[in-house]
């Protein structure tokens, strides 16, 4: 019972979190008390930018919150061959959403590098000290 209470607090706190970011999107007003970390920054960063990678997230994080509670409610309420499709269900949708996040960071981390490497060339002249 107690899992079933924290999966629950958990998955409305991501529905809080969001409805929140919302308001605070909408406000040009608000400063934040604390800075934002840099990952911070970044996640929201690729959350605002691309849809896939947000929905990725938010899925990824309801199946981790949820996950315990509906493997006890699988072992005790189903069939033994019930019991491994929903759970080889729950991994597959981890397995298709996890490989979303790594791919969006990797081509951020592109995309900044070839950025201020093309800065770098624009703005500057590159000198050889070679004879």
């Amino acid at each position: 019972m107690c899992y079933l209470v924290t999966a629950l607090l958990n998955v409305v706190t991501l529905y809080h979190d969001t409805l929140l970011a919302r308001v605070v999107k909408d406000n040009p007003a608000y400063r934040p008390l604390i800075p934002t970390s840099l990952h911070n920054r970044f996640t929201k960063a690729w959350s605002e930018k691309s849809p896939v990678y947000k929905w990725a997230a938010r899925s990824l994080e309801a199946v981790r919150f949820t996950e315990l509670v509906v493997e006890m409610l699988l072992r005790r309420k189903v069939s033994e061959k019930t019991k491994w499709r929903a759970i080889i269900l729950l991994e597959t949708i981890k397995c298709v959403c996890a490989p979303c996040l790594p791919c969006q960071t990797v081509n951020l981390s592109q995309n900044r590098v070839e950025a201020y490497s093309s800065k770098d060339d624009a703005s500057t002249t590159r000198v050889s000290t070679r004879p």
